[in-house]
C-alpha cells in the first residue's frame, strides 16, 4: 500500500502470473496507459445554454453521495481537467445503477459548487436531478412504450438540446445512448475516481486479549481457531475441545437421516483434518519456519455427525519413539 514510483522508467509495468492446483495457469502482462501527445481533433456535444450533463449513480442511495464526495476531491486535486471529457468519461464509462443523481453545468467550477452544496445536504440546487430507477419507472409514461416511440422522442428532445429533460427522463430509469450527444469525433475518456464500494468487513474478529492469538466469532466468546475453540487440558493429557452447532459453514451433507426433528450433518473430513493440525500448532507453537507438518496414518473409525451443540475433543499423545499421537 503505497505509491508506485516510476524510478527512472517511462512508464510503469507489470507482470502477474497465477498457478491454479487444476494445471490452469495464466500470466498477465499489465501496460500503464499514457495519453498521446498529438494535437486532437475538435470535438463537437450537444449542449444546452453551454450546459452539460455531468450524470452519477451507484446500488445505494448512500454510495451515490459517495461518488459525488471523491468527485469533488477530484476535482479539487485536478482543477485544469477537460468538463466534457469528464461528462463523456461518466456517461460512457460507467454502468448506470439503481440510484441516479446528475447536473447540468457549464464550467468545472460551476460542477464543483454544486457537488459541494448536494453533498452537504443543501437542498435545492439548482439544475440538478436525482431519482431511484425502479420507482421512476413506474412514473414516467415514455419508459412504457415501444423502444421506436422512445427513440424519437430521445431524438427530438437531443434536436431541441433539452438535456434537462434528457437528464429528468434518465435519472428515473430511461437509459441513453449518450454517443449520440456528440459528432463523429467523441471526447477522450479520462481516469476519474472509480466505484466507491461498501465497506463492509466479513471476516473473523481479532481480540488482543484472546489467548494464544485467539479469534472472536460473531455472538460467541473467544476461540483459538473457527474449528478449535478452546484449551481444556489437564495433568492427564493435551486436550482441546469445540462445541458444534451444525449451523456453521463447514459441515456438509449427505444431512440424510432425522431424529425427532434434528439433521444431521457430517462433519468433512478436511475439517477434521484442520483441527487435528491447528490443536497440533496451539501444542507446539516455537516450531521454526523451515519445519513440515505431516499427518499419517490417518484412520476415521466413525464419520462425526454433528446435531445440534455436539462437543467434540482432540487429545495429543507422544509414544514411547517421541512421535505425537492424536
Amino acid at each position: 500500500m503505497q505509491a508506485w514510483e516510476l524510478r527512472g522508467a517511462q512508464r510503469r509495468q507489470a507482470a502477474i502470473s497465477s498457478f491454479g492446483f487444476s494445471g490452469t495457469n495464466a500470466h498477465l502482462v499489465l501496460g500503464e496507459y499514457l495519453p498521446s501527445s498529438e494535437v486532437r481533433p475538435q470535438v463537437t456535444a450537444v449542449t444546452q445554454n453551454k450546459k452539460v450533463i455531468v450524470p452519477l449513480s451507484a446500488r445505494t442511495a448512500e454510495q451515490v453521495r459517495q461518488r459525488a464526495g471523491d468527485l469533488l476531491d477530484f476535482i479539487r486535486r485536478e482543477p485544469s481537467v477537460d468538463l466534457i471529457e469528464m461528462a463523456y468519461t461518466l456517461q460512457v464509462g460507467r454502468e448506470p445503477m439503481e440510484e441516479r443523481a446528475g447536473f447540468l453545468v457549464s464550467s468545472v467550477e460551476q460542477l464543483s459548487a454544486k457537488l459541494e452544496a448536494w453533498v452537504n445536504g443543501e437542498p435545492e440546487i439548482k439544475d440538478f436531478y436525482q431519482g431511484q430507477c425502479r420507482r421512476g419507472k413506474e412514473s414516467i409514461s415514455i419508459i412504457s412504450q415501444d423502444d421506436e416511440v422512445k427513440e424519437t422522442l430521445v431524438e427530438k428532445w437531443i434536436a431541441a438540446r433539452k438535456l434537462s429533460k434528457l437528464l429528468d427522463v434518465w435519472v428515473r430509469g430511461l437509459d441513453l445512448n449518450w454517443n449520440k450527444l456528440y459528432g463523429e469525433v467523441k471526447p477522450h475518456r479520462i481516469a476519474l475516481p472509480t466505484y466507491p464500494f461498501a465497506k463492509e468487513r466479513y471476516w473473523i474478529d481479532t481480540t488482543a486479549d484472546s489467548p494464544a492469538g485467539g479469534l472472536q466469532l460473531s455472538g460467541s466468546a473467544a476461540v483459538l481457531h473457527p474449528l478449535l475453540h478452546s484449551n481444556t487440558s489437564d495433568l492427564s493429557e493435551q486436550r482441546y475441545s469445540s462445541t458444534f452447532t451444525g449451523g456453521e459453514f463447514f459441515p456438509g451433507g449427505p444431512p440424510g437421516a432425522h431424529d425427532a426433528g434434528v439433521m444431521h450433518k457430517v462433519m468433512p473430513g478436511v475439517a477434521c483434518l484442520e483441527m487435528a493440525r491447528a490443536a497440533i500448532g496451539q501444542a507446539v507453537p516455537a516450531r521454526s519456519g523451515s519445519m513440515v507438518l505431516e499427518l499419517r496414518n490417518t484412520v476415521w473409525v466413525q464419520p462425526l455427525v454433528v446435531t445440534r451443540n455436539k462437543r467434540v475433543s482432540l487429545a495429543l499423545l507422544t509414544n514411547d519413539d517421541d512421535q505425537n499421537r492424536l
